[in-house]
């Protein structure tokens, strides 16, 4: 309902504020963390129920392009960052930059994966280089995306929705990327 809520817990004020929230799923030890963006809910069938229930109220526009990190603090609370690379480190910049429409980082991202042979555990991992693909018009790539993804029928579903449902834009490049994705998912 877009209002506030407080609540005094010993000497702690909370005020939540509902119509602020991020949601983000790790539901599994080997998936990425992934923060849900109400525009394009994209659900693992590994999340609970609760993250589908909240999803639709994630305002992913809360995350800033731009760092605001201590680094100082951040490395006594959680430790030095790790130089190996992973797939979740690539998943989760891709994610970030899909957010702000940098589809050529994410197929560099993608080509650094391959590089190192790294693949993601939950199918649903795929969507940012799906999409940059199709935006990009490099339709081979998203064909090769597609069976993966189609594997799991609940991430066919999704993206026929998700796709088929985008709002017209007036980038011709990304227009024609959902109506491939649209015409691919919904056959």
């Amino acid at each position: 309902m877009n209002n506030s809520v407080m609540r005094d817990s010993r000497s702690f004020e909370f005020v939540f504020e509902y119509a602020n929230n991020l949601i983000f799923s790790k539901p599994t030890k080997d998936t990425c963390l992934r923060f849900l963006d109400q525009n394009q809910i994209e659900l693992s069938i590994n999340d609970d129920s609760l993250i589908a229930m909240a999803a639709p109220y994630s305002h992913i526009d809360k995350i800033n392009r731009t760092s605001t990190l201590n680094q100082e603090i951040y490395s006594k609370l959680f430790g030095e960052e790790v130089s190996d690379l992973t797939w979740c480190y690539i998943y989760e910049k891709a994610s970030l930059a899909r957010q702000f429409g940098d589809w050529q980082e994410i197929i560099d991202l993608h080509a650094t994966a391959r590089q190192n042979d790294l693949r993601p555990y939950d199918h649903i991992e795929w969507f940012p280089f799906l999409q940059a693909y199709a935006y990009a018009g490099n339709f081979e790539e998203v064909d090769q995306l597609v069976p993966i993804i189609n594997e799991t029928p609940y991430y066919r579903y999704q993206a026929c929705q998700i796709f088929s449902n985008k709002a017209k834009v007036s980038d011709p490049e990304i227009q024609a990327g959902n109506l491939y994705l649209a015409e691919t998912f919904c056959e």
